[in-house]
């Protein structure tokens, strides 16, 4: 193979050396052939020979009877220039079965080299191999135009060459007479018998003034120089044709007009012009095209009325066994998907279209613009067949309109077989069947009909608690199992396959039990239709309080062999907390004023507010303000011990929603307590703390103590309900209005006595 920037690269067999890889090892893939990085290489041939862009030949591999031109029979693992060219540029390689080869230079001259047997490298020698190259003899220097090797498909050995002056010459095996010069083997370049020279020189052609289509014919006018009385011109007008699978004839006429000869005049039905030539078919004549009134042939024993200003002869091309033989079809976008080409279904156009012949690729080309393709130089040969490069080709805007997508991608349709309206490519290969090319042969109805759809999934994951899941907790903070849905649709306009699914933890606890409702292996989904799966969430709590996952799907489009991937992530959260609230009161309520020998009764409270179950919790209530003035008169509650002025009070568990409280008693001395304020504190703590009563913030009580032991009641003078001569205590007034008139009561009181005492 060669590249676009001249480099050459080789695969398959090594023996010989014949990959130019250094080795004879076998390469499945292929590589650079070596040796070859210094040039560019312009051509490469079969059978281990290349030619740069500066002329320098290269060959490589087999070495025998010299056909590498190294000056060896040896094989040779790496290209190498070969021998004997060094002073000369090659222009053109001529093939001799890999066992040498012609070349021809810029010069106009050729070499040769290789096998020599019977005459074939044209050195003058019968028999014996050239291991390097040599001119070949015989031939006129520097004027060989073209060279065609005998040698390229056979091992009958020579050559021909044709001289710029029109002359073939041939050396090499007289087999069959093969070489043209009516004698044995030619050990040097001879011309071949029975062709007239013209003696002109092929690089002296002139190009006509004028080229117009006429029919099937081809009119070029030229402009011809003097032609003085007595002297002839010769025209010699040369082309190829094509053999094809039967005999075909080449017609050509040429008339001359000039203004001491005009033809106009001299035709009949005043015509300006003669009429073209007609196939004679069966009749056919080297010598002339017969029945043409307005142009003379030397079969129609020249009409003496009519001066000699054309001529028309037929040329006999033989068919040949080995004409290339045509392969066509159509690719269209086959909108009812039934393998059928309707009239309404229009052609795909610019799509790539490989021939394949027996695993191996023959040529390319693209589809027109109705969608049709044609091979029409396809070697004889079995196991022909198409592949469609649909994968890789967009579809059109209208396109799309026709079968109502906004975007897509091609694909097969079904496989009916050969026929000049079905499509016979399988869809999997995108291939059609093989078929056999005959001499000449058109193989029709290679066809492909494609679809266009467009692939396309989604995944939808929630649960019943919604998504994100928030999800509450019992008493012990452990969440309750939730089960979660996983809907899998076909959101596209073909059919899915080749599912896979998998469910992937991304934090916490992992799903368990996931179960869908088909085998992802088996599933062939249809456009609209979904699968359900179920896994259930287990083992959430408020020590593991988050889970997040992703539930991932793939997929391939039936039809167009696009992949699809969708996924869709599902959280959830353990929902609750750990809270709970203390408070202190007291009976009489706090902020009371109270009498000497009173007592209070204090109550401490603890709720459980949050949705956890609490345990280990501590209440510390501080008796520093009040056993100085008041003593304890009730037991301890349960769960409460004393540590010096503080009361300890061990918690127990407390439910969500539920409260425990303690209660004890104090009382007031009966003295020394005159105007003094009773102060009680509490707080709370524990693994979670209290919304109220903390340690730097902790809940008090206050009372207010206000008489005196030892005043009896003086007469005349309100007394203060609950308050005795002799100290008993009571409760006395809270409200504001009581105290201000207990205070005046007093100073009554006070006042009172001391009148009395004067007196």
């Amino acid at each position: 193979a060669l590249t676009d920037e001249g480099k050459v690269y080789a695969w398959g067999t090594g023996a010989r050396g014949g990959n130019g890889h250094g080795t004879t090892d076998d390469n499945p893939v292929a590589a650079p052939v070596h040796g070859l990085d210094h040039v560019t290489i312009a051509k490469v041939y079969a059978r281990g020979y290349a030619l740069s862009t500066d002329g320098q030949m290269f060959a490589w591999g087999w070495g025998t009877d010299g056909a590498n031109g190294h000056g060896t029979t040896a094989v040779s693992l790496t290209p190498a220039p070969v021998q004997g060219l060094e002073s000369t540029r090659v222009v053109e390689y001529y093939d001799r079965h890999g066992r040498g080869g012609y070349v021809l230079t810029d010069t106009g001259d050729v070499y040769s080299w290789g096998v020599g047997g019977t005459g074939s490298n044209g050195n003058n020698v019968l028999w014996g191999i050239a291991t390097t190259a040599a001119l070949v003899q015989g031939l006129p220097a520097g004027q060989v135009n073209e060279v065609i090797s005998r040698t390229a498909s056979n091992l009958s050995p020579g050559a021909f060459a044709l001289t710029k002056a029109g002359t073939v010459y041939s050396w090499g095996s007289a087999s069959g007479a093969g070489n043209g010069t009516n004698d044995d083997h030619n050990v040097i370049a001879k011309p071949v018998q029975g062709i007239a020279a013209t003696g002109m020189d092929a690089s002296s052609a002139v190009a006509p003034v004028s080229e117009v289509p006429v029919d099937d014919f081809v009119e070029r006018t030229y402009s011809m120089p003097l032609l003085p009385a007595g002297e002839t011109l010769h025209v010699a007008v040369r082309g190829k044709v094509n053999q094809s699978s039967t005999d075909s004839h080449v017609l050509n006429q040429a008339w001359f007009t000039s203004p001491s000869t005009p033809i106009t005049g001299i035709l009949p039905d005043g015509k300006t012009k003669p009429d073209l030539p007609i196939d004679p078919g069966a009749g056919f004549d080297a010598n002339g095209i017969a029945g043409n009134v307005t142009c003379d042939t030397d079969v129609n024993g020249q009409d003496p009325r009519t001066p000699d200003s054309c001529d028309q002869v037929p040329v006999l091309v033989p068919m040949a066994g080995d004409t290339p033989g045509q392969v066509s079809g159509l690719l269209w976008l086959d909108a009812s998907q039934d393998g059928v080409k309707d009239e309404n279904e229009s052609g795909v156009a610019g799509v790539t279209v490989n021939l394949i012949q027996n695993g191996f690729s023959r040529g390319t080309t693209t589809t027109g613009a109705d969608g049709s393709y044609s091979f029409s130089t396809v070697p004889v040969g079995d196991g022909y067949s198409v592949t469609f490069a649909i994968s890789s080709a967009t579809p059109t805007p209208e396109q799309l309109a026709e079968v109502g997508l906004e975007y897509g991608s091609f694909g097969p349709t079904i496989a009916l077989g050969r026929a000049h309206n079905q499509s016979w490519m399988d869809p999997v290969t995108f291939s059609t069947g093989q078929v056999s090319v005959a001499a000449g042969g058109h193989e029709q109805w290679l066809n492909g009909g494609v679809v266009l759809a467009n692939a396309a999934l989604e995944v939808v994951k929630t649960s019943v608690a919604g998504d994100p899941a928030a999800l509450d907790v019992d008493a012990s903070g452990n969440a309750s199992d939730v089960e979660v849905q996983i809907t899998v649709t076909n959101r596209g306009s073909e059919p899915l396959t080749g599912f896979t699914w998998a469910d992937q933890t991304l934090e916490g606890p992992a799903l368990t039990g996931l179960d869908c409702s088909a085998d992802p292996s088996t599933l062939v989904l249809q456009p609209g239709e979904a699968v359900t799966c179920t896994a259930t969430l287990s083992g959430l709590s408020l020590s593991v309080p988050t889970h997040h996952d992703r539930f991932t799907v793939t997929a391939v489009g039936t039809l167009t062999g696009t992949p699809v991937e969708a996924s869709d992530d599902w959280q959830a959260v353990a929902d609750g907390e750990a809270a709970w609230s203390l408070a202190k009161t007291a009976d009489p309520d706090s902020g009371a004023y109270v009498g000497v020998g009173s007592e209070i009764t204090y109550t401490v409270t603890a709720v459980n507010t949050g949705d956890l179950t609490l345990s280990g919790l501590e209440v510390f209530d501080d008796l520093a303000g009040v056993l100085p003035h008041a003593e304890l008169v009730s037991q301890l509650p349960d769960g409460v011990v004393a540590n010096g002025p503080t009361l300890l009070w061990a918690v127990p568990d407390i439910a969500p929603g539920q409260a425990t409280s303690i209660s004890y008693t104090v009382k007031l001395h009966d003295e020394d307590v005159w105007g003094e304020t009773i102060i009680n504190s509490v707080y709370g703590q524990g693994d979670v703390m209290p919304t109220s009563c903390l340690a730097d913030e902790p809940c008090t009580t206050e009372h207010h103590v206000l008489l005196a032991p030892g005043l009896p009641p003086i007469e005349g003078v309100p007394t203060i309900p609950g308050l005795s001569a002799t100290g008993s205590a009571g409760v006395i007034m809270t409200a504001a209005g009581a105290a201000t008139a207990l205070l005046i009561g007093l100073a009554f009181v006070a006042a009172g006595r001391r009148k009395k005492a004067s007196a």
